[in-house]
């Protein structure tokens, strides 16, 4: 294939995975790179990615003017887990007739809880005749590719069940105090109530996603959380979870299609998680009951590097997003994003 150009816009942490990993590309260039952080704006790329080599390319925070004037296939957009949140910086890309790629977990399936602004993306694309994609790898894959690709060897498909643990030890802060690790149950609930206390945000998106994929219609959503105690302390990156305080955020969904349970999710935010304290294994377990049934477990090195496999997958779909149909797609609407060679 012709090598594609592309431009990086936000540089934290999946944004300097994604860099790093284009670096490593046979057939990938990375032309431009833009932040709005003060400290990274006109440092060389290469320094700001901890290379020992300048790339050349200067961070700019003027990204739509970067969009307008840059000769580019693809924007790769890592800045919000919420769609209104990018949607001004998705329209100025689209508008300048580049592709745009997302780990906005809110764009796997933004119809959910934004029609309207899905729909003007929608169409702007089709009137550039650019793709629009939301991927990484939950939501992108585990939780809703790979089930409804297993779906493809199925006569009749009865329910969708899909648990998994992920390893949250190496996390940010702001995702320490999100998850409320190390708090004391009572002020958990009492964050919690308050929407202080977070988690998965796109478990609604992914299962609508999955009931389109399927015909299944209109589904009913049902979500809980709640905190897990731990018995042992735990260290980890961004701090220490003592006895007796939350050391996971438990996430269960249930989608329901005339009032019978079709999707069942369950998700486990854990501090080191442990077979023996806790019956918790790392990874990611999908159940698709039907004729016949199918069963993968998916365990591994992926199941706890998030950062490395969200960039990886965006990083390999950049192929199918330029040669796919104009317009706001969802993962299962492209072929699979096989891993693109590296450089010799």
């Amino acid at each position: 294939m012709q090598k594609a150009k592309v431009i990086q816009c936000g540089l934290g942490a999946i944004g300097v995975e994604v860099s790093k990993l284009i670096l490593e590309k046979k057939d990938i260039e990375l032309v431009a790179a833009t932040d709005i952080a003060k400290q990274l704006i006109d440092k060389d790329l290469g320094q700001v990615l901890g290379l020992e080599r300048k790339l050349g390319i200067k961070v700019r925070d003027d990204a739509g003017e970067v969009f307008r004037k840059t000769d580019a296939d693809v924007v790769v957009v890592t800045t919000s887990s919420h769609f209104e949140r990018i949607f001004g910086t998705v329209r100025e890309a689209l508008s300048a007739g580049k592709n745009v790629i997302t780990t906005c977990e809110d764009a796997c399936f933004p119809w959910t809880r934004n029609p309207d602004l899905s729909r003007q993306i929608d169409e702007l694309a089709k009137s550039k005749g650019v793709t629009f994609l939301g991927t990484g790898i939950n939501p992108g894959f585990m939780m809703d590719y790979l089930p409804i690709a297993l779906t493809g060897i199925m006569k009749r498909v009865d329910k969708v069940r899909i648990r998994r643990v992920a390893n949250m030890a190496t996390c940010g802060l702001t995702d320490w105090e999100l998850f409320g690790y190390g708090k004391k149950l009572e002020a958990f609930n009492e964050g919690l109530a308050k929407g202080q206390i977070g988690g998965f945000i796109a478990f609604r998106q992914i299962m609508e996603m999955i009931a389109r994929a399927l015909q299944w219609g209109k589904i009913d959503y049902e979500e809980e959380k709640e905190g897990l105690i731990t018995r042992s302390r735990r260290v980890a990156k961004a701090g220490v979870v003592e006895p007796g305080t939350v050391y996971s955020v438990k996430q269960t969904a249930r989608g329901l299609k005339q009032g019978k349970e079709v999707i069942a999710f369950e998700e486990f935010f854990v501090i080191n998680p442990s077979l023996e304290e806790d019956d918790l294994e790392v990874g990611n377990f999908a159940t698709i009951e039907g004729e016949p049934s199918v069963v993968v477990n998916a365990t591994g090195q992926q199941a706890s590097q998030m950062a490395a496999t969200t960039a990886a997958h965006v990083v390999n779909s950049i192929p199918a997003v330029i040669e796919g149909p104009p317009g706001l797609l969802t993962v299962y609407e492209l072929p699979p994003s096989p891993c693109l060679p590296g450089k010799e």
